[in-house]
């Protein structure tokens, strides 16, 4: 995390209590978070952008359901276009096209059911 003043000791003494260990950036640093900053912004375009969760409960099955499809339906740029886990039915040149959809339809996988 960054040195903003939001992140108070009781927010770091709560992340603590939940196994994560909080560490603070370089002051002047501001490409050192880009790969997760870039990971979040995917998320919050990607799952938020439609959906509004409205409690915590909510917002962990938002997040699950995201980690689903960002893991083994979700091409990816930076590896070539291709899926970090993909499915069996990834590059299937036979059956019938399906749709996979995942938080009310804003996000859609298409793949070929098995012949």
């Amino acid at each position: 995390m960054d040195n903003d003043t939001i992140f108070t000791k009781a927010f770091t003494d709560l992340l603590k209590n939940f196994g994560t260990k909080p560490v603070k950036t370089t002051i002047k640093t501001p490409n050192m978070n880009a790969y997760i900053e870039r990971y979040f912004l995917t998320f919050k375009t990607e799952a938020l952008k439609w959906l509004i969760p409205q409690s915590e409960l909510q917002f962990r099955g938002v997040v699950g359901e995201w980690l689903k499809y960002y893991n083994s339906e979700r091409n990816h740029q930076g590896i070539n276009e291709h899926i970090i886990k993909p499915n069996d039915d990834v590059g299937s040149k036979f059956g019938k096209i399906k749709c996979r959809s995942r938080l009310g339809n804003t996000l859609n996988y298409y793949y070929r059911s098995a012949a």
